[in-house]
């Protein structure tokens, strides 16, 4: 059973590992500590929960000491001495975001009050610990901060306590942190069967705190990520590596955000490393390279010599904010089931490639298993008859009564060795049927791929915009390809995609115009109460006063009964708008933006009538934007 839970790097972040890294370069390289001397970290002079400093001390060093263990690792601790002053919250701006200074605070929070003036008040009640690197350049780590919440350890039964050994856990699992481990998602289903007996099975790094102190011992996954982050030479050439690519049904499409396990079959639970596809690739943070060879990579290092099997799974959604797991927050939707690498039978198919059918992987000692590119399935059996292959990633429709417009996304690429070298024409049509007839149908969007944006090497991304003329629910969108490059394959392949065009499902929608200046909290606009599966959009202007001042448009509203919240904004100015959403007590919702949207998503897990804040804001430029606003129930997490 879940009792807390740990803070990621949360705070002064800076811009494929087992387990994965905390932070990566922009050369898509993890950053790591010079171990040709011992890392320092700098103590608090105060006490921690009913431990006096000389035992919160003794603490520290004895969770360090259980990194330094590894065998395989080559990374070792020093104490630097005390810090300063006594952190608490009035002056932990003393010390924390103190870049270049030379000093690692280990701040021992004795009351909550760093934790909450960190995170915000009330963190301290929920929070263990929390760590950040606070200074890094190229692929070295210069200086990092570590938070342990003492109130969680004193004694005081108004609040809520741990046992020591639950907290030491915490603190080993921090200072992971420390040294650039990342979160880790092995053996998800044991942390949530409320069977503590079987926990010693969920690695060290898992993004949440359980209710035993078994996170102590040290899982292989957290022994391969350390090693191979701090390898000595005995760990190159006594385990084995595997490594491949996870990509979708069309196997051209790469996957990032996907969570890959090797398990050894003579002990799957214990013996099991993970990797996430394009952990080194760009992420969230601003890190990652931009090489599209590692979108969908995924290297797994420290296997010992054994036979195993290779399986993705998504990246729980439960795990956001500083409870993410690299390189995505909120983690990708995963398009398909869970499923085992097949061998040569691995298929983009699941008539053909069952999600339980696997090949098992012969591992020895200094080998590299390469190749093992496991095809998500989500093609449907029609899709084998594309020449040029559309994966159809978004579609989203909106019918408002002055206000209609479809929007349409789809990564283009390439299957039968069939290239564009020439201008390629997709077209969008509107049917009442799944077949096309260009004599009855409607052509309502064309886009044209030029030389220059070819799928050679990579998917080309197509979006189509515009305002629709007719009542288009029900109907089918069947996207055609016409390419000048027409051989025997192409000829014989039928060229289109279908998709069925729905409204948002929604019981109730409403649409309202905002034109009028409101960024003052005064001025904020009430737009009514949500309900399951209601949905709402605002059209909105944000523009910049004579002084240089930039609006701000800022709503509330309430949900009706506890559910999943989402916004989804759009604007003619790309990148300059911002939106953010806030829940009772200060819960923020994640915000992610991609395609030019930016969604925003806050579960409300209890209570009815639940307040809600929105705010639009432009750091930079003026426009319209809007605003798409919906609640889910719970139980489509």
């Amino acid at each position: 059973m879940v009792l807390f839970v740990f803070v990621g790097n949360m705070f002064f972040p800076v811009l494929g590992y087992p387990g994965g890294p905390f932070e990566v370069n922009n050369d898509g390289i993890p950053r790591v500590w010079d171990t040709r001397s011992p890392v320092s970290f700098h103590t608090d002079q105060g006490s921690l929960g009913l431990l006096n400093n000389e035992e919160a001390v003794a603490l520290v060093q004895a969770a360090f000491q259980v990194w330094e263990e590894v065998p395989s690792a080559s990374v070792t601790f020093t104490p630097a001495g005390k810090l300063p002053i006594d952190v608490v919250g009035e002056n932990v701006f003393e010390v924390v975001d103190v870049v270049g200074d030379g000093i690692s605070p280990i701040v021992f929070d004795h009351d909550g009050t760093v934790t909450d003036a960190l995170l915000g008040i009330g963190a301290s009640r929920f929070v263990l610990g929390f760590t950040s690197i606070e200074l890094g350049n190229g692929d070295e780590i210069f200086e990092a901060l570590a938070i342990l919440n003492g109130t969680v350890i004193d004694g005081n039964l108004n609040s809520r306590n741990v046992p020591i050994e639950s907290f030491f856990a915490t603190i080993v699992h921090e200072f992971g942190h420390y040294i650039n481990l990342d979160h880790s998602q092995v053996n998800l289903e044991l942390a949530f069967d409320n069977d503590p007996s079987n926990d010693e099975g969920i690695p060290t790094m898992f993004p949440l705190a359980l209710d035993n102190d078994s996170k102590v011992s040290l899982h292989l996954d957290d022994i391969a990520t350390i090693s191979t982050l701090y390898p000595q030479p005995t760990f190159l050439t006594s385990t084995g590596t595997i490594s491949g690519e996870v990509l979708l049904g069309d196997g051209v499409t790469p996957f990032q955000g996907a969570n890959v396990i090797a398990r050894n079959t003579s002990d799957p639970i214990h013996d099991a490393i993970s990797a996430v596809s394009g952990a080194l690739f760009l992420n969230n943070l601003g890190g990652g390279s931009d090489d599209s060879s590692l979108e969908g990579a995924y290297v797994i290092s420290g296997l010992p010599s054994g036979n195993y099997t290779v399986e993705v799974e998504p990246v729980s959604q439960r795990f956001t904010g500083g409870s993410s797991v690299n390189p995505l927050d909120p983690p990708a939707i995963f398009p398909a089931s869970r499923e085992f690498y097949n061998g040569e039978d691995e298929s983009g198919l699941i008539e053909l490639d069952l999600p339980d059918d696997k090949t098992e992987i012969v591992v020895l000692k200094e080998e590299s298993v390469e190749g093992i590119d496991i095809l998500l399935n989500t093609l449907e059996p029609d899709d084998t008859d594309i020449g040029i292959a559309l994966a159809l990633t978004k579609f989203k429709h909106k019918i408002k009564e002055s206000f209609d417009r479809v929007i349409a996304r789809l990564h283009v690429t390439t299957v039968e060795s069939i290239f564009s070298t020439v201008p390629t024409l997709i077209e969008m049509w509107v049917s009442d049927d799944e077949s096309l007839d260009r004599d009855i149908d409607s052509l309502i969007a064309v886009d044209e791929i030029k030389v220059e944006r070819s799928f050679l090497e990579d998917a080309a991304r197509v979006k189509f915009k515009f305002d629709a003329s007719e009542d288009l629910d029900g109907k089918f969108a069947i996207f055609s390809i016409q390419n000048s490059l027409e051989n025997e394959v192409q000829r014989k392949l039928r060229n289109n995609v279908v998709k069925m065009i729905g409204g948002r499902n929604c019981t109730k929608d409403s649409f309202r115009r905002e034109e009028e200046p409101n960024n003052q909290l005064g001025d904020e606009q009430s737009i009514g109460k949500l309900g399951i599966d209601e949905c709402m959009t605002i059209d909105g202007v944000l523009v910049s006063s004579n002084d240089g001042a930039f609006d701000e448009d800022l709503f509330k509203l309430t949900v009706k009964v506890p559910a999943i919240f989402t916004t989804t904004l759009t604007h003619t100015v790309r990148g300059n708008f911002d939106s953010f959403v806030f829940g009772p007590d200060g819960q923020e919702g994640v915000c992610r933006e991609r395609f030019g949207e930016e969604v925003c998503v806050l579960e409300i897990s209890e209570g009815n009538n639940t307040r809600i804040d929105i705010v639009i804001a432009s750091f930079r430029g003026e426009g319209e934007y809007r605003l798409d606003i919906q609640a889910f129930d719970l139980d489509s997490r």
